[in-house]
């Protein structure tokens, strides 16, 4: 886990532009949570931790405007909460995702993985190499990030019509 997010690369990184990264990790996560398809790649260990990599009952709050919405905190904090009962709802050592594919728990997580996708779409993710101060720090941050461990392999893309059908 980092610590302060902010204190670690406060003196390289914006603020502002942290946590509009942060913002896409997490947009990235729940579209890992959102497609089953993409489960048995991950599997129900990780996908569990990669979410805590991003939001924890901590970091939630540090989530405000202007990166995040009032509406996307919210959805963010609902997905939260489902992920929480997820959590303590599943067995300390984790079935194979086939046996997952039925949990109450689980199917929950999905569905709200979904709804906080959607609201987190309607404004989109950073455009990281094509922003200019962004592009700036992108070595570096990546460079730290795999130093760490947190590093998230970008799932497919979901497509609107896909986002519109969930």
């Amino acid at each position: 886990m980092w610590g302060s997010r902010v204190s670690m690369n406060s003196n390289k990184i914006p603020t502002k532009i942290l946590y509009l990264r942060i913002r896409n990790r997490i947009i990235e996560v729940l579209k890992v949570i959102a497609d089953p398809a993409l489960h048995e790649w991950f599997g129900g260990d990780e996908i569990l931790c990669m979410w805590e990599d991003w939001v924890d009952d901590r970091k939630i709050s540090e989530y405000t405007d202007p990166e995040f919405s009032k509406e996307e905190q919210t959805a963010i904090l609902e997905f939260h909460e489902v992920w929480v009962r997820a959590c303590e709802n599943t067995p300390q050592v984790m079935p194979p995702i086939r046996a997952l594919k039925n949990n109450t728990y689980w199917l929950q997580l999905i569905e709200q993985a979904r709804k906080a996708l959607i609201i987190l779409s309607i404004r989109g993710g950073l455009n990281e190499e094509s922003d200019p101060v962004i592009s700036h720090y992108i070595d570096d941050v990546c460079t730290k990030k795999s130093e760490i461990g947190n590093v998230l392999v970008p799932p497919r893309e979901i497509t609107s019509t896909e986002i519109k059908d969930l």
